[in-house]
């Protein structure tokens, strides 16, 4: 009868993953050296990969400084294996040893290495007998969590309860749950969350980067010029309208085409709420023939109607029109950037996930948006078509109305603002004692997970 050992895994298991192991290894000498340096990257995951699962995480490692002598980039995947192993025998000396090098060699930290690390870290808090040592890996969890909470915002719950588990044996710590509810209030000692937006640094780096992107030639680095002059003269600002978005929501279907009545109704509706307004929105669409793109080719919208929404928004709201060869995005984006110091909201739909993509610290891109967003939806009642014969909009499809055709129909919105905190990984002061607090994601809805200096 095969024995269990300590991992789990019988003994006949292992022999056969030995027996297996050697075959990699003979597969892995006879193709090393007869491939290209790309394609030996996979050869070394897959040797590193199969001798972790054979017990054998300090094999992994020769492999791993192989790689280095050969000049082969190494990935997460090069590490994670070994991580694993290690963090599962509760080798924190070795564990922490890998995770460094990781970032020394500038390897991408996923959520998965941390867990690894903090799941390691707390085997060995449960059988440390010193309330220094405790102390000592308590500090070096709170070093590893502020790195984490960077750009990594909802956690996977292992990665909570394993925090949770450190700092359980920690002396004077408390810890609790609890389902978000918008209040923005930990329930269980009641701590305010926080609202957190990103400092003056990244915001200017960000503007930075949004101009290099912007710039690429002459002609675009004038007019990009000109916009800031502009923005430098237009004074406070509350909301910034990504006009492409408003014109073309919900004008994906036969029929729809950019709806300016969409925009005007926007702004007539923050007109009254005493907002002040800036209109970000491309050249084009001031132009009768642009506005003509349709999904079909029975709607258009005359210049004349276009000049006298034009004449109204410029009464009500400052506008800026993008000119010709130039991604409106970042025009908008910058403008939202530059108010900063008046809280100032976009309003778009648009994810920015291309954005985001393109730009170095799109983490910190990200952080920003969430707290400067304003998402919409504009939809028609029934009641509010019901006067409309059906030759004149088909009562099923009144959730698809092009509103230049049908001027009069009655437009409702539903602005969803930022909340008035951030539901990501953060540091909490409670009258000078830390705490970390932790949103989980599970199913439809989010659990904070917390611990605190009690």
């Amino acid at each position: 009868m095969n024995s269990k050992n300590i991992i789990g895994l019988e003994t006949g298991v292992y022999n056969i993953l030995d027996k297996y192991l050697c075959i990699s290894q003979c597969y892995f000498l006879n193709k090393v050296d007869i491939v290209t340096n790309k394609s030996k990257e996979p050869l070394f995951a897959s040797i590193i990969r199969m001798s972790c699962l054979c017990g054998k995480p300090y094999v992994a490692m020769t492999y791993v400084f192989e790689m280095y002598k050969k000049n082969i980039t190494c990935k997460p995947r090069t590490f994670l294996p070994i991580l694993d192993e290690f963090s599962n025998r509760g080798d924190i000396e070795n564990t922490k040893c890998v995770f460094e090098t990781m970032i020394d060699t500038s390897i991408q930290i996923n959520e998965q290495a941390y867990c690894n690390v903090f799941y390691s870290i707390a085997k060995n808090m449960m059988i440390l007998k010193s309330n220094a040592d405790r102390h000592e890996l308590i500090e070096y969890t709170d070093a590893l969590i502020t790195r984490m909470s960077e750009n990594i915002h909802i956690v996977n719950i292992n990665t909570a309860l394993n925090i949770q588990s450190i700092y359980a044996f920690g002396l004077n710590w408390s810890f609790g749950e609890c389902i978000d509810d918008s209040s923005g209030i930990f329930k269980p000692n009641k701590q305010f969350l926080r609202s957190i937006d990103i400092n003056e640094k990244y915001l200017n780096e960000i503007k930075m980067q949004i101009c290099d992107l912007v710039c690429t030639s002459k002609r675009r680095t004038e007019q990009f010029e000109n916009f800031k002059s502009f923005l430098d003269n237009c004074g406070k600002i509350d909301i910034v309208i990504d006009g492409a978005n408003i014109g073309f929501f919900k004008q994906n279907f036969k029929g729809g085409c950019f709806s300016h009545a969409q925009i005007d109704s926007v702004i007539d509706y923050f007109t009254k709420q005493n907002k002040r307004i800036l209109l970000v929105l491309h050249s084009k669409w001031f132009n009768s023939s642009a506005s003509y793109t349709s999904f079909n080719n029975n709607l258009s919208i005359n210049q004349e109607r276009i000049d006298l929404y034009y004449k109204k928004w410029y009464d009500k709201c400052k506008i800026y029109k993008v000119q010709r060869g130039n991604n409106d995005d970042w025009y908008w984006i910058y403008a939202t950037l530059t108010q900063k110091r008046n809280n100032a909201f976009f309003l778009s739909n648009d994810k920015l996930r291309d954005h985001i993509h393109n730009i170095d610290i799109g983490y910190k891109f990200d952080i920003w948006k969430e707290r400067h967003q304003i998402n919409y939806n504009m939809y028609t009642t029934f009641d509010d078509i019901y006067y409309y014969s059906d030759n004149d909009c088909n009562n099923n499809e009144y959730s698809h109305i092009n509103y230049d055709v049908f001027p009069n129909i009655r437009l409702n919105f539903e602005f969803t603002y930022p909340d008035g905190y951030s539901k990501r990984l953060q540091n909490c002061n409670n009258f000078g004692k830390k705490g970390w607090y932790m949103p989980v994601k599970e199913k439809n809805k989010i659990i904070w997970f917390g611990v605190w200096d009690s």
